[in-house]
């Protein structure tokens, strides 16, 4: 049986292995009308909205990148067997 693997390639890793030239500078979070500016479903901005919607996206790809290689393994394991 396949294990899922505990470990994840970092933000920065991510980063780099894609090019994503936007992300290699920090960018602080965003404030409207003196407050902390929010995205639609309530987190906090960080940067332009260009920059904020690329950090979620590697944020939540370095979270779900184990689930992802265990899946394309198993439909490589099934495609093999047919």
């Amino acid at each position: 049986m396949t294990t899922i693997p505990i470990s994840t390639r970092s933000f920065d890793e991510i980063v780099q292995a894609y090019d994503l030239s936007l992300l290699r500078k920090p960018a602080d979070w965003s404030l409207l009308d003196g407050d902390l500016a929010r995205t639609a479903d309530g987190d906090i901005k960080v940067g332009s909205t260009a920059y904020n919607a690329l950090f979620r996206l590697v944020w939540l790809w370095q979270l779900n990148e184990p689930h992802f290689r265990y899946l394309l393994d198993a439909v490589n394991s099934m495609n093999s067997r047919a």
